[in-house]
């Protein structure tokens, strides 16, 4: 039987939904195929299929009324990018027979979609670059597909030597700008090349002296150079070629969003007055996106809602930031301190209890690592930087979470103190603006704890006042980078919106025009 025929049989047998999740389907394959009706090699590419949100997207497309070939094509770019493979080939065979699985598609598309229906003529293709660590949206749950066998070298010569491990990935784009090393030289040239530069220096300022004196022997002023300053044209320093040149991943009056469902699966800069949309990454199941001060880091969060991974984008590929092994795979959204060189983030274990705050300084690569500054299985939600280095955070005032209240800690470490007053229900999306001096945060209630109130606070917390004359209810507010606006999700006619707003007023707000698919999510502006 082919292994299309299988999956069919595994459909019916145990309904649609069981390529719903990458993990249950990867059970259900376990249990139902016989040892040789698939490799593991198949069987891992059908996973990452619907682990990686691959065919989530295919059949969204087909449900849009898009064309079989052409969307099988689109999904099976985005599956081979996300697996950090060239060739869709592949990809595009497990779609299509994971569609013929739910009956989506006939034996004959099956068939055309295989590898071997698909010849190509191009030339071979040029040498690989090194391998990027970490380029998966998701977290592996499954082995790793069994690799090609080497080929054996001619002639009967030794195997080739392993390549090297691939360096670690890098927050920056654009690397530093080194100058280059000084070919070399003879002493004696160098000696009499300074010797000559000593006698003209001397010759030109007795010179100038000359020209430039008064009755009583004194020099002029007229203009020129003094002794406290020089002329940049003549004497230009090295701070030119030795400051690292980093640019900006983001606008600096842009927003980030997060788009999900139908073809806007991304994560998008967004011009809040037009709705304009730049592609940041297309990469599927990304959300919440962070981005740093300076606009040359950016962490969007992968996985189920309640265990998330961050993941930075360096080349708009998701890398993990903090080690798989740590105790920060799993954590809530960063957020950047004031001067970007560290991060603050709540982690939690496997089993989704947090285990504390923690700070992780921020280098040239990844992945961080973190340090616990509170221990707190109550603490939750994404903390924020105050002046002098210290940190706020949400916690539960007890383990029925019937109150909530804020803490400030040193980021180095020490004891926590109350910070505001506690609520009866949830604050959450505490940010603060270093250019407003001001705190602002979400107040809502038990039974919602993503909609409710917009609050400010002072740098050193305080009972807070609310804003907003309407109550909202809004979510996950944000500041722009010069602390005069705030941005936040809204409902509109029963559907999540971006808007923009001043400060004190966000009854007065604008929504963000909405253009191109996919429903909008937590936005990102000025930094967390």
């Amino acid at each position: 039987m082919a292994l299309h025929d299988a999956l069919r049989d595994l459909v019916m047998a145990r309904g649609p939904a069981v390529v719903d999740d990458g993990e249950e389907f990867r059970a259900a394959l376990d249990d139902f195929l016989a040892e040789d009706e698939a490799s593991l090699g198949e069987i891992n590419l059908l996973v990452d299929a619907v682990r990686l949100g691959a065919f989530a997207r295919l059949r969204e497309l087909l449900r849009q009324g898009g064309d079989p070939r052409a969307a099988v094509d689109e999904a099976a770019v985005q599956l081979a990018r996300d697996r950090g493979t060239d060739d869709p080939g592949r990809s595009r065979w497990a779609l299509a027979a994971l569609g013929y699985g739910i009956g989506a598609f006939d034996a004959d598309f099956v068939a055309a979609c295989s590898p071997a229906a698909r010849p190509t003529s191009a030339p071979a293709p040029a040498p690989p670059d090194p391998p990027r660590v970490g380029t998966d949206a998701l977290p592996s749950t499954s082995p790793m597909p069994e690799p090609e066998p080497e080929p054996e070298p001619s002639g009967g010569g030794s195997a080739l030597p392993p390549p090297p491990p691939p360096p670690p990935p890098q927050w920056q784009r654009v690397p530093p700008v080194v100058p280059p090393e000084p070919g070399p030289r003879r002493r004696g040239a160098v000696l009499l090349a300074v010797a000559a530069v000593l006698l003209l220096v001397v010759g030109v300022g007795a010179g100038w002296w000359w020209l430039n004196r008064d009755g009583d022997g004194t020099a002029t002023d007229r203009g020129g150079p003094s002794a406290e300053t020089s002329d940049p044209s003549s004497e230009p320093t090295s701070e030119a070629t030795t400051e690292p040149t980093v640019e900006p991943l983001v606008g600096e009056d842009t927003l980030l969003v997060a788009f999900s469902g139908g073809a806007g699966n991304a994560v998008d800069e967004v011009d809040p007055g037009t709705g304009e949309r730049d592609r940041l990454t297309g990469a599927a199941g990304l959300v919440l996106p962070n981005i740093s001060h300076d606009r040359t880091m950016v962490v969007v969060m992968a996985g189920k809602p309640d265990l998330r991974e961050a993941r930075a984008l360096v080349d708009g590929s998701p890398v993990p930031v903090f080690d798989e092994a740590g105790p920060c795979r799993y954590s809530a959204r960063p957020s950047w301190s004031p001067d970007d060189t560290r991060v603050a983030v709540i982690c939690m274990g496997a089993d989704t209890v947090p285990t504390g705050v923690y700070v992780a300084d921020v280098g040239d690569t990844l992945p961080l690592m973190p340090r616990r500054v509170v221990a707190d299985p109550l603490v939750y939600g994404t903390p924020t930087w105050l002046p002098g280095g210290r940190i706020v955070f949400s916690r539960y005032a007890d383990e029925a979470h019937s109150s909530s209240a804020m803490a400030v800690v040193p980021a180095g470490g020490g004891t926590a103190a109350a910070f505001g007053d506690p609520i009866a229900g949830f604050i959450t999306h505490t940010t603060y603006s270093r250019e407003a001096k001001r705190l602002l945060a979400v107040h809502s209630t038990a039974d919602d704890d993503h909609y409710g109130e917009l609050w400010l606070y002072g740098a050193d917390g305080g009972s807070g006042e609310r804003i907003g004359a309407d109550g909202g209810p809004y979510a996950s507010p944000v500041w722009s980078p010069d602390g005069t606006m705030i941005a936040f999700n809204l409902q509109e006619d029963g559907q999540p919106r971006v808007a923009v707003a001043p400060v004190d007023d966000p009854a007065a707000a604008s929504l963000v025009p909405q253009q191109g698919l996919g429903r909008p999510g937590v936005v990102a502006w000025g930094s967390r």
